[in-house]
C-alpha cells in the first residue's frame, strides 16, 4: 500500500463513490437534481437535440430542464436516518462522566454541541455511512479536552496492520 498524506486506503477508494451517492441523496432533492445527469440522465433524443451542449436555447436542452424541473426526488434516505436516529433516540442517554470531564456534557465539541447532540450525529453518521471518526485533542484554552469529528470522507487512509 501506498504511504504518505495524499495515499488512500483500497478500501476507501472502493466505497467512495457510494460515500457521495450517500451523501448526495441524504442531502435531498436539490443536491440530486443540481448534479444533473449524474442522477439524472437526459435521453438519447435530449443528448442529440444539444441538451449537454453549451447553446441554452437548444431544444434539447430545453426539454432537459423542463424535465429537471419535473422531476421528483423523494428524501427517503433522510426520512429513513431521522425515523432511524429517532428510535434509537427515544429515550435519552446515560453518558457517565468523572466529575473533572463534566464540562464536556455540555460543551463535547468546538462548535459548542453537547455530548448528547454529538450522540445523535454520531449515530446518524453511523446509519449512513458505517463510520464515523472522533479525536480527543487539548486546547490550551480549556481544562478539559474537546472532541475532534471527521466524516467518513475524510478518513481517506488507515494502518490495518496487526
Amino acid at each position: 500500500m501506498a504511504t504518505g498524506i495524499e495515499s488512500r486506503h483500497p478500501d476507501y477508494l472502493e466505497v467512495a463513490e457510494d460515500y457521495r451517492i450517500v451523501r448526495d441523496t441524504f442531502a435531498g432533492e436539490r443536491t440530486v437534481k443540481t448534479a444533473r445527469a449524474l442522477y439524472l440522465p437526459p435521453t438519447a433524443g435530449m443528448v442529440a437535440d444539444g441538451a449537454l451542449g453549451p447553446n441554452l436555447k437548444a431544444p434539447g436542452r430545453l426539454a432537459y430542464d423542463a424535465y429537471l424541473c419535473r422531476a421528483r426526488f423523494p428524501d427517503l434516505v433522510r426520512e429513513a436516518v431521522a425515523l432511524m436516529a429517532g428510535i434509537m433516540h427515544r429515550e435519552g442517554p446515560d453518558i457517565r462522566l468523572p466529575r473533572a470531564l463534566e464540562p464536556m456534557r455540555r460543551f463535547a465539541t468546538r462548535k459548542g454541541e453537547t455530548l448528547e447532540m454529538l450522540l445523535r450525529r454520531i449515530n446518524e453518521q453511523q446509519l449512513l455511512f458505517g463510520r464515523f471518526g472522533i479525536l480527543a485533542d487539548i486546547s490550551p484554552q480549556r481544562d478539559v479536552p474537546h472532541l475532534v469529528t471527521y466524516t467518513a470522507e475524510t478518513i481517506t487512509n488507515w494502518d490495518d496492520a496487526p
